[in-house]
């Protein structure tokens, strides 16, 4: 009786404590980490996040309304860091999720984009990456650069840029503009970017579990193909380049002997200070120089325009395509025109504050320094687009309120530029009266414009490759201006004017890289907007070619680009392309279709006039411009399909975490049948 008493005590214990290890370790799994409390989690997080985010909106709001003051870059700085505060917060919090099983897609999507949010594990490394960016960026837009010929400091714009911008102007004249900026700049912001590269790879990109900042950037695109697809798209661009690099130092070799021959084109000849756009020179290498351009600006001062006319009308042609009307107080709130008596930020900007006002108007701004001119009212459509964007997606969980992919966001304002300078929508606004179109005055507007965004993607493909090589250490601060020369030789077939110096620092020259923005973002965009604009164009049943084109009034197209726009980022790119392009790739044949009327004139005028095409770092083609192409052939890059590799090692710790959540459960579901079995065997 007793040996059998104690042999049921002992099975009793061996059970009991089986129970106890089962439960122990299915509460570790389960409790802390459920699709229950993930919920919870989020719900809290989309509460405070537009909060939190609505204050550094404030204070950046503040600084930029007075770049000047000592007070407005503190509060700017507190804010800054208190924001950050709450992401690492969120970012720690939401690591606590990754592997989950029995949780929805897009709860997991929310929670990797919380985990992945721009954080720093050093408070003290994150807030001095803040104070180097601010530090650059109040470098670039302050520095003012002495004019002998005018014996007074010039800032960049409109100073400098005028002088580069106003051909022909001598050699010399443009040379010393060029340089003056270039020694003004570059040695004070080479140390600093140094420095940031530097704090960038470790916090952004390394506490992140990428292996470079460069790295992270590219995630931001959600494609495993990010730097195939680049160069398929600019491979595919490229002959309508040539063409116009050939037609363009053809021109200018008539004013500039420098510019003759096969060789490079001196940058400072190009009308910017970063030969990025080339429509400074319009007036020097414009087809038909006999015929008038289309410019609006006179005709908007003889109807009495104002400032307030211009947002007027812009906005009653988004409500033509079926949207809504902005906030009642939208402008009150915007800053619209440069105020005196302060140094504003003058680049033109929309604005999401991320709060409704007294719980029901929606806070959005536009900060842009307007004119009534032609060009500001094209720039007034195009950010107008962008406050659209941001109330389209307002109502979506707050990592969500976002473009699908970078790119989207400027591609969206860009589209809407297109339409708002085409003759049928400036006649549709009664601004083009008895405007009778014909192929030279096509041409020329097709040049303009070209010389803007088809000049700029070489710009924009080799910026973000020598930023992606700074960041893998492969390309040395000693070799920062080297590197950037032999690339921009190779791609834009442009050359420096002057003799490489040592402490020259010319890529860091532009605002986007003090601003620490990518170029593949401006790449992309370029390409969609081109694509976005004939899918709209096809929404609203046009008929004729896409330069032509003009969507005012139609709610069917609309419709669907306010479908796009609605869902944020809250699917990955493809999806939100193909609602409004039928299509989940990136395409350049509408741009190229876009632009086929110039490309064969150029095509033409190189048959004429015998002139030389390529350059010596990229040589051809070698075709007879004599005989018309027939097509310029579509490209489509999609993503690639996931592969069994992580593409980072974020990517290769969420792997880790689901196999080990598996093998846990496993483990508890063993030792539940090792009990029950325990158990029968008694």
């Amino acid at each position: 009786m007793l040996s059998l008493l104690s042999s049921n005590f002992y099975s009793f214990d061996v059970t009991m404590l089986s129970v106890v290890f089962c439960l122990t370790v299915f509460m570790k799994v389960v409790s802390p980490r459920s699709a229950a409390t993930a919920n919870e989690f989020l719900l809290e997080f989309n509460r405070r996040g537009p909060i939190e985010r609505n204050k550094l909106e404030l204070a950046s709001w503040t600084y930029v309304g007075n770049v000047s003051s000592k007070e407005a870059i503190l509060s700017l700085k507190t804010a800054s860091w208190k924001y950050n505060r709450f992401l690492e917060e969120a970012s720690n919090n939401a690591s606590k999720f990754i592997g989950l099983q029995d949780v929805s897609e897009d709860i997991q999507r929310q929670i990797k984009f919380i985990r992945l949010s721009w954080t720093q594990k050093d408070a003290s490394k994150r807030q001095r990456l803040d104070d180097i960016k601010l530090k650059m960026q109040a470098i670039y837009r302050t520095t003012r650069v002495y004019d002998p010929q005018t014996n007074r400091n010039m800032s960049l714009s409109p100073g400098l840029m005028n002088i580069l911008s106003t051909p022909p102007n001598g050699f010399e004249s443009l040379k010393r503009a060029w340089i003056g900026w270039r020694d003004a700049v570059g040695p004070k912001i080479l140390p600093l970017f140094g420095e940031y590269v530097a704090l960038a790879n470790q916090g952004r990109a390394q506490d992140n579990n990428f292996s470079d900042y460069g790295a992270f950037l590219r995630g931001l695109y959600e494609v495993k193909n990010l730097r195939e697809l680049r160069k398929t798209l600019w491979k595919d661009v490229q002959p309508l380049y040539k063409e116009l690099h050939a037609y363009v130092r053809n021109q200018l070799s008539y004013h500039y002997p420098h510019s003759k021959g096969n060789f490079a084109i001196p940058a400072n000849l190009l009308g910017s200070m970063w030969a990025e756009s080339w429509v400074g020179i319009y007036s020097v290498v414009k087809p038909y120089k006999d015929k008038p351009d289309i410019n609006v600006t006179k005709s908007m001062s003889e109807n009495n325009y104002t400032i307030q006319e211009m947002f007027r009308v812009t906005e009653s042609f988004f409500q033509s395509l079926g949207f809504e009307k902005l906030p009642q107080k939208f402008l009150q709130r915007s800053m619209i025109k440069k105020p005196g008596g302060r140094d504003v930020e003058c680049h033109a900007s929309a604005w999401d504050m991320f709060l409704e006002i007294q719980g029901s108007e929606k806070d959005v701004r536009i900060h842009q320094c307007t004119e009534v001119t032609q060009d500001w009212l094209v720039t007034t459509h195009r950010e107008m687009a962008h406050v659209y964007y941001f109330l389209s997606f307002w109502d979506q969980p707050f990592m969500y309120r976002d473009s699908a992919n970078p790119g989207f966001y400027d591609a969206v304002g860009d589209m809407m530029s297109l339409f708002a300078s085409s003759p049928g929508h400036l006649v549709k606004m009664g601004l083009l009266k008895d405007y009778v179109e014909d192929e030279d005055t096509e041409i020329n507007a097709l040049m303009k414009l070209a010389l803007d965004s088809i000049a700029f993607l070489p710009f924009g493909y080799q910026m973000d490759r020598w930023r992606w090589g700074v960041f893998q250490s492969k390309i040395k601060p000693s070799r920062y201006n080297t590197e950037w020369w032999k690339l921009t030789s190779r791609y834009q077939g442009i050359e420096s004017p002057i003799k490489l110096r040592e402490n020259d620092f010319d890529p860091g020259l532009k605002y986007l890289m003090a601003d620490d923005k990518t170029y593949v973002r401006s790449f992309i965009s370029t390409v969609l907007q081109f694509q976005f604009h004939k899918a709209a164009c096809k929404a609203a049943d046009f008929k004729g070619p896409l330069h032509q084109c003009s969507i005012y009034g139609s709610t069917a197209a609309g419709k669907k680009i306010r479908a796009m726009l609605q869902l944020g980022k809250r699917k990955p790119w493809p999806q939100a392309l193909e609602i409004l392009t039928n299509k989940r790739t990136m395409d350049v044949g509408p741009m190229k279709e876009y632009f086929w009327p110039l490309y064969l004139w150029l095509r033409k005028k190189r048959c004429s006039s015998k002139y030389s095409i390529g350059w010596s770092k990229n040589t051809g083609p070698n075709d007879d411009p004599c005989v018309e192409p027939t097509t310029l052939p579509d490209t489509e890059v999609g993503m690639t399909p996931p592969n069994t590799k992580a593409t980072s090692k974020a990517d290769a710790q969420y792997s880790r975490a689901a196999e080990k959540l598996t093998i846990t459960v496993f483990a508890v579901l063993m030792c539940l049948n090792f009990q029950f079995n325990l158990v029968k065997s008694f």
